[in-house]
């Protein structure tokens, strides 16, 4: 009878009489382990195992997975001294940050997207961490980031604002993103399309209402954003 496993992270679960428990108890918390905040891959980009690993290590199998990674190709593999190689099948929702590109990604769709890189990664991990809290732009032009992804952002100018929604081919934002947006002074924020992008919003309206205004910028293709929200 096969042993059973837990349905998110694939763990062996203890069955009656089992021999060595502690095996599987181990294992367990280990998986647990990898993925208790975010995965913390140091590569996403092997194929084969590297010759030099240390207790605890995880890689993201690359495609045309070799030697004890064959056959893993998009699982996440981790490694545990004493014990090898073992292996999570990523699933919807999951995230990471990958160590060696500085860039935080999430399995969305079926396969691993970018979400921040550089600095914007920092960002949002930062905001992540205290429940997205709002960033601030002061000035009369801004153009969205990576790290604006899921965010919150208050611009505070009293003269009128541009906010521009990039091209996917410069920011690649995932399909999905929300930006929520607040006309936080007096300058009416313009929502405003970069080269090649279309938003879309009931009656055409891309301007924040009034001071304290909210609205949010939803990514519905690839270059196609909706507006919704209190716009004018």
């Amino acid at each position: 009878m096969p042993t059973p496993t837990t349905p998110v992270l694939g763990a062996d679960e203890l069955v009656g009489g089992q021999a060595i428990p502690e095996t599987t108890v181990n294992e367990t918390v280990r998986r647990l382990e990898q993925g208790a905040a975010w995965f913390q891959f140091k590569d996403r980009d092997l194929a084969v195992p590297p010759g030099a690993r240390g207790d605890g290590d995880c890689y993201l199998v690359a495609a045309g997975g070799s030697g004890f990674w064959s056959g893993k190709d998009g699982q996440i593999a981790y490694y545990q001294t004493g014990t090898g190689w073992l292996f999570i099948i990523a699933r919807e929702g999951m995230g990471a940050g990958v160590q060696d590109e500085n860039i935080a990604i999430a399995f969305l769709g079926g396969s691993w997207t970018a979400l921040a890189t550089g600095s914007a990664y920092t960002d949002a991990m930062a905001r992540a961490a205290v429940n997205i809290a709002p960033s601030t732009q002061s000035g009369t032009s801004y153009t969205a980031v990576l790290g604006d992804a899921g965010g919150y952002i208050q611009f505070t100018n009293a003269a009128a604002i541009a906010f521009t929604i990039p091209p996917n081919s410069s920011v690649a934002f995932a399909v999905g993103t929300v930006i929520t947006i607040e006309q936080a002074g007096a300058g009416v924020v313009t929502i405003t399309a970069g080269a090649g992008v279309t938003l879309n919003s009931r009656g055409s309206l891309v301007d924040t209402a009034g001071q304290y205004a909210v609205a949010q910028i939803k990514k519905v293709a690839t270059d196609t954003w909706t507006i919704i929200g209190d716009v004018a």
